[in-house]
Formats: C-alpha cells, sequence, structure tokens
C-alpha cells in the first residue's frame, strides 16, 4: 500500500524545506517499522540501489553504511538465488508488476523469509528507468502457515487411517467432511455423505435422541456422547457410538461446526446383551433357589419338630425306663434331628438374605447380654468336648441391632469352635469397644487353616477341612451365615489361623444401624 502526501513548500527556506524533509522520511521510516516492511529502487543508469531504513532493518546492516551491490542475491539462500538473479532478469527484458517470496541469512545469521513486491518505472516513451519493490518480512506467517500446513495433514493422516468415523458438520448437522472409515464401518463412500445429515441411516427409534442432543450441541463448547443404531448399507443394524463437540464462539453463542467420533460398538453391545440376559437368568433362577429352600424348610420343620420332641420323651424316660440300647437309639434320633433342624434354620436364614427378606429386628441392647446368653446355651456341649469356655466382656456401650440375628453369630462362631477344638483346649469369646464399631473375637486352639484355604471360608457350603470325621459335623454354611449377618449390621468377617497352632475369628458390628439395616 502506498501512501502520498503534498504540500507546497515553495515559500519555504532552503533550512525549513529540510527539516520538513526530515520529518517526513522519520514517518516513513517509523511506517517501515511498524509494518515489517522495508523499500528499494534501483535505477536502470545507476549500480547501487537505494535502500529504506526498513530494509536495512530486514538485512540486519546498518543504515549508517551505504547499499552494497548485488547484497540481496548474495545474501539469498543458495537455493533461491537462481530464481531471485531470472526474475530480476524477466523483469528488465519484460517489464511488469513482479512478485517474489524468498529465504535470506541476515548479517546476524538469522534466516528469514521474504516477500517483494514490485513494479517497473519507465519515462515518456515507455522506456524502463528503474526497478522500486516493497519488502516485507513474512518469517510470522510462513511459519505458521507451515504449522497450519503440518496440522491439515497430520488431521488428514489421522481420519484417513483411524478405524473410528470423523466427520465435521455444519450447525444444522448437514455433513461437511467424512472420513474413509465410513466405507468400513457403514459401507457408504465419503462423497455420496457430503450435505447430507446422519438421520437417513439412524433408526426411526433414535431419532429423538438425536434430536435431544443436537439443541444441546447448539451451545458452543457443548459435548454429549450417544448410543445409536445405524442401518449398513447392506440393512444390518449395528450400535454405534458417538462423541459430539461443538465448535464456536463463547461470546456470540453462534456454532462454527459440529465434530463427531464414532465407533462401532455392535460386539461390545451384544456380549453387554448376554451378560444382562444370563444375569436376569441367573437372578431368577437363584430366586427360584430361595423360594423352594424356604418352602421345603417350612415343610420340614414340622415333622423335624415332632420327631424332635419325641425322642426327647423318650431319651427322658417319662414313659417309663428303657434299655440302655433303646435309650442309645432315642438320644441318637434327638441329636441328628436337632443338627438337621440347625441345618435347615441356616438355610432358611441364607435364602432370606439372599433374597433381601432378611429383616433385622433392631433394638438397643449391650453386647454382653448376647455373648452371656450363647455361652450359657453351649456351656453343656463345651463340657461333653473336654473344652474351657472363658468369657471376657469389655465394658461396651450399647449397640442398635438385632439381639436374635448377633446371638446366632456367636453360638455359629463358639459352636464351630467347640468342635475343633482338641480336648482340653481353651476357648476365649471376647467383647470390644473400637470408636464406632463393637468387635466380637472368637479364639481357640487346634489344627488351624491353611493360608490357601482362607479365602473360600464365609462362602456358602465351604469348609476349612477336607477330613471326613470332622466335615460331616457341619455344612459350610456356619461362617456364611455369620459373615451375611455381620455385613448386614454394616461390619464384616475376618479369620486369622496358624496350622498347628489355632484359629482366631473377628466380627465386627458398625454401633449405629446402618442403611441396609433400616
Amino acid at each position: 500500500m502506498l501512501f502520498s502526501q503534498f504540500a507546497d513548500n515553495s515559500g519555504l527556506s532552503h533550512d525549513e524545506a529540510l527539516m520538513r524533509l526530515s520529518m517526513l522520511e522519520a514517518r516513513v521510516a517509523l511506517g517501515e517499522r511498524k509494518a515489517g516492511m522495508g523499500a528499494l529502487r534501483w535505477a536502470v543508469a545507476d549500480d547501487m540501489p537505494r535502500w529504506s531504513p526498513g530494509l536495512y532493518r530486514i538485512l540486519g546492516l546498518d543504515p549508517c553504511k551505504p547499499p552494497v551491490r548485488g547484497a540481496l542475491l548474495e545474501m539469498a539462500h543458495e537455493d533461491d538465488r537462481g530464481m531471485i538473479a531470472t526474475a530480476f532478469q524477466s523483469v528488465l527484458d519484460a517489464p511488469g508488476p513482479f512478485h517474489l517470496r524468498w529465504r535470506l541469512t541476515r548479517a546476524d545469521g538469522a534466516e528469514r523469509h521474504v516477500e517483494m513486491n514490485g513494479d517497473v518505472e519507465s519515462d515518456l516513451d515507455g522506456k524502463t528507468i528503474a526497478v522500486v519493490a516493497i519488502i516485507n518480512d513474512v518469517t510470522e506467517r510462513v511459519e505458521a502457515e507451515d504449522q497450519l500446513r503440518g496440522a491439515v495433514d497430520a488431521f488428514r493422516m489421522l481420519t484417513e487411517e483411524a478405524n473410528d468415523l470423523i466427520c465435521r458438520h455444519d450447525a444444522s448437522m448437514a455433513i461437511r467432511y467424512c472420513s474413509p472409515a465410513i466405507t468400513r464401518m457403514l459401507g457408504y463412500d465419503p462423497a455420496d455423505m457430503l450435505g447430507n445429515v446422519f438421520t437417513s441411516v439412524i433408526t426411526n427409534d433414535d431419532l429423538p435422541e438425536l434430536a435431544r442432543a443436537h439443541r444441546e450441541l447448539l451451545r458452543p463448547g457443548a459435548s454429549r456422547t450417544l448410543m445409536l443404531r445405524m442401518r449398513h448399507k447392506d440393512g444390518r443394524e449395528l450400535w454405534i457410538e458417538t462423541v459430539c463437540r461443538s465448535v464456536g464462539d463463547a461470546q456470540s453463542g453462534r456454532v462454527h461446526e459440529i465434530i463427531t467420533v464414532s465407533r462401532d460398538v455392535t460386539a461390545r453391545k451384544m456380549a453387554e446383551l448376554e451378560i444382562n440376559k444370563a444375569r436376569e437368568t441367573a437372578e431368577s433362577a437363584n430366586r427360584t433357589k430361595s423360594r423352594f429352600l424356604a418352602t421345603m424348610s417350612h415343610e420340614l420343620r414340622t415333622p423335624l419338630n415332632a420327631i424332635i420332641g419325641f425322642s426327647d420323651m423318650l431319651k427322658s424316660e417319662l414313659f417309663g425306663p428303657m434299655g440302655p440300647r433303646y435309650k442309645e437309639y432315642s438320644e441318637l434320633i434327638h441329636e441328628s434331628g436337632s443338627l438337621l433342624l440347625d441345618l435347615i434354620n441356616d438355610i432358611l436364614d441364607m435364602s432370606k438374605i439372599e433374597a433381601g427378606k432378611f429383616d433385622l429386628a433392631l433394638e438397643t441392647f449391650h453386647v454382653g447380654e448376647a455373648v452371656g446368653s450363647a455361652a450359657r446355651l453351649l456351656k453343656s456341649k463345651a463340657e461333653q468336648s473336654g473344652v474351657r469356655l472363658t468369657i471376657v466382656a469389655g465394658d461396651t456401650a450399647p449397640i442398635s441391632a438385632d439381639k436374635r440375628a448377633v446371638k446366632q453369630i456367636l453360638i455359629n462362631l463358639v459352636a464351630n469352635a467347640i468342635k475343633f477344638t482338641p480336648r482340653g483346649g481353651e476357648i476365649t469369646v471376647t467383647s470390644a469397644d473400637a470408636s464406632d464399631r463393637i468387635v466380637l473375637t472368637v479364639a481357640a486352639p487346634g489344627v488351624g487353616i491353611a493360608p490357601e484355604d482362607l479365602p473360600r471360608l464365609g462362602r456358602p457350603f465351604e469348609q476349612a477341612t477336607q477330613d471326613a470325621a470332622l466335615a460331616k459335623a457341619g455344612t459350610g454354611l456356619g461362617l456364611a451365615l455369620v459373615r451375611s449377618l455381620a455385613q448386614l449390621h454394616g461390619g464384616d468377617l475376618s479369620i486369622a489361623s496358624i496350622l498347628g497352632r489355632g484359629t482366631t475369628v473377628t466380627v465386627t458390628l458398625a454401633k449405629p444401624k446402618v442403611a441396609a439395616a433400616a
């Protein structure tokens, strides 16, 4: 761009004219510095070109020194020198406007990119008398163009090689660009999709979801992830996960484009559906099992109670003395019936817990009461097994819990300990207060449990020992029931054991009732 200013200087003195000329040159120099440009004039009859201060600055040369003939060509990159020489000769041979861009090395060694726009001066006869040009330092622009070109190339390579489908849409969701992945994913040619909207391939049931997402995406910076069903060109229906993001001006609220990245997740979706179906089938079977066990448990309880009651009458010889053999038989019947009733009760409780129908009857009490009650019930059994039962009840705060369930926890743990403790051993039952929890501990000497067996314990029908003499006395439901009851109270069960020395079982119970127990 050329700016000119005209003034009548005929009335000025020589000094005033020089001052005004100096001011004008200063303004031109300031304009060149601000614009990052310089100028040159090369008269055909003159060997030396004339440079403006701006051109000196671009070249990194001292403006106090005269221009150097051929300096532009010498400072040019060696690969660009031939182009420059040819261009200047072409201008002289065929005068007219010209444009050049080349690289040069400044006096300080820095490489810059410059752009020259020029023309020729002619006399009245049309003869070329000079070449004039404006030179701009365009290094920053060239670097920006290179970065942009690199980004475009990287984006193109990314979209062309990516397995995901990448699309650019206008604000109405019409497709501006579609990556080649659409051919692999949906069977369509990218060119055929330009200007179209994906509504043509999305199933009708999912169009309302797309419409809702589109309304949200009309806000710059909005993002949505959609799960849509799309039709392949061959008619197949595919599950496509699409991540959408709008790009625009946050101040004006205008959306320039919407970018989507889509992935075929049909295999994953089908697997999820199969898993959900299998889970529903398993849950249905579990509910059926629980109902069956509950029904059968109730049906078995009635005759068992009669068997236990009548066998108790026989072994007590209420209707007269019996022979030693018959008395032994009646005691075996009573013991077996009692064991079977305990098993049925455990099964019934486990089925209720698994079905989520075990309701805790919460009341406030001291755990020491439940410990003492369980010890009294099992004292006789411990004495028969030759085992001492020691109670260490700490001063615990009241707890809100199901007293019968806590008592059942203690009975199961102590009964287990009696079963596996050798004669002459001592079982210690401890209750203690630990911050927001009550801790119950049952420790007993014995054979102990192998470390590899510990993770199995606490699961239904799992036992620590494979010894038939010990295993036949239980079903493996005791610890599973203890763990479930403890968890209903916001606690848990843990087992520590050393082979050949013994086992310690710890149960924690939350003092306040937990949400699950409400």
